[in-house]
Formats: structure tokens, C-alpha cells, sequence
């Protein structure tokens, strides 16, 4: 006799992984942490890690907002951000992570990058289009081949390299077919700007992991099924 559950296999995943656990974790913005309470202007998001708090020091007004019920970091597109005091260095393999949505129109949108350095964001250049620069290299395109960017939809965006500097993205849990190749150090340090104060983020953060020194597909299929939860 089969019994019935209504416990699926993957929800029992999504429920157990802890992105604190792993022991690449290099930072982690974790869904919700913020707390129970909507705030209007954020002044510190927490790394789970304890080593890259993404805190706001610019002027007034440009500090994101943050709703409880849906654990939105919400950006408006003009010039808020989230700024840490020091730089989280990726020098070979990672993996990033990120739970985001974007508002129309979307154009060069940046969710991760540097603020203090040139040359150094993932953004999101159309709803097809992902753009990765690295080391102050050439920007990368990589073109969306299942699916596409909606407005205010959330999405997750997955990217790894490997120990040959192949670029892969994973979006929303699919590998991608178009891939990159390029070395060097990727400096992050800024949630919503890259530098400096360019291309704000019109949208909403949920959560970003990063991983330093690995591109293991076991924990990318991991990492999708928990920002799949959300």
C-alpha cells in the first residue's frame, strides 16, 4: 500500500539547507533576516557570515526600503544602495546566488557589484540579457534562452566559474546555454550601484549567497531549490 504525504522530497530539501553551513560560504544576505517589521529606510543588512555588512552611508533617501511580508529590499533607481566597508574578493571558482525582481523598464539594472572599483557588477541589461564584468575586463553578454525577465516577477539568477574561469548561469534553476570564459579577481563591495552610483537598481532584493572556491552543480541544484522556495 502506498501512503500518501503531503511532504514533497524537494520541500524537505529547500527546508534543510542552510547556506550558513557550507564551508565556502563567503557571504550571505539572508531572505527575510531583516525582520518581522517594514522599514522605511534600511541602514545595515547583516551577512550571516558576520564579515560584509552591506550598510547604508550615503545621504538621506538613499537607503532602500524593506517589507516584512514578502522580505523585499526594495531599490528605487535612484541612487540607494547597500555599501560594505570592505571588498568580498572571488580570485578563482564561486558561485553567486541571488533572489531578485526588477521593475519596468528594465535597462542596466545592477544588483551586485563594486562601488569603488571599476569594472566589477552583474546587471541586468534586458529582460534576455545578463551582463558580468570582471577585473575591469570586457563586459560580458549572456542571452536568456528559457525564459525572460517580468516585470516586478522575482527570478533567481545563479552564476558560477569554474577552475578554468568558465562563466555559467543558471536562471530560474536552468543552465543556460551561452557561457564566457574570463580569469581574474571579481570585487564586490555594493548592493544596487556599481561604480560610482551608476546604473541603480529599480527593484527588489531577497537574498544573495556567495560562494568562494567552488562550482559544484550538487550545491547549485541546492541553491535553486531553496530561492525556489521563497
Amino acid at each position: 500500500m502506498k501512503l500518501a504525504s503531503s511532504i514533497s522530497p524537494n520541500s524537505i530539501v529547500k527546508d534543510e539547507f542552510d547556506p550558513s553551513s557550507e564551508s565556502l560560504i563567503k557571504a550571505f544576505y539572508k531572505f527575510k533576516s531583516l525582520g518581522g517589521s517594514d522599514i522605511a529606510q534600511v541602514s545595515s543588512w547583516t551577512d550571516q557570515t558576520g564579515n560584509f555588512n552591506m550598510s547604508h552611508s550615503g545621504a538621506e533617501g538613499e537607503s532602500p526600503s524593506y517589507t516584512a511580508t514578502d522580505g523585499a529590499v526594495t531599490f528605487n533607481g535612484s541612487n540607494q544602495k547597500l555599501q560594505s566597508s570592505s571588498d568580498i574578493v572571488l580570485d578563482e571558482m564561486f558561485i553567486i546566488a541571488i533572489r531578485a525582481s526588477i521593475e519596468d523598464p528594465i535597462s542596466n539594472d545592477v544588483i551586485l557589484a563594486d562601488n569603488t572599483a571599476t569594472g566589477h557588477f552583474i546587471r541586468v541589461k534586458d529582460s534576455t540579457t545578463i551582463t558580468i564584468r570582471i577585473a575591469g575586463s570586457t563586459a560580458q553578454d549572456f542571452d536568456l534562452n528559457t525564459g525572460s525577465i517580468v516585470d516586478a516577477t522575482p527570478f533567481n539568477l545563479v552564476i558560477s566559474r569554474d577552475d578554468d574561469g568558465l562563466i555559467k548561469v543558471f536562471f530560474n534553476s536552468v543552465e543556460q546555454t551561452d557561457t564566457n570564459t574570463r580569469q581574474g579577481s571579481f570585487l564586490l563591495d555594493a548592493l544596487g550601484v556599481r561604480k560610482t552610483d551608476v546604473n541603480d537598481l529599480e527593484g527588489s532584493i531577497f537574498e544573495i549567497q556567495i560562494y568562494d572556491g567552488t562550482s559544484e552543480i550538487s550545491l547549485i541544484e541546492k541553491i535553486n531549490d531553496r530561492l525556489s522556495a521563497f
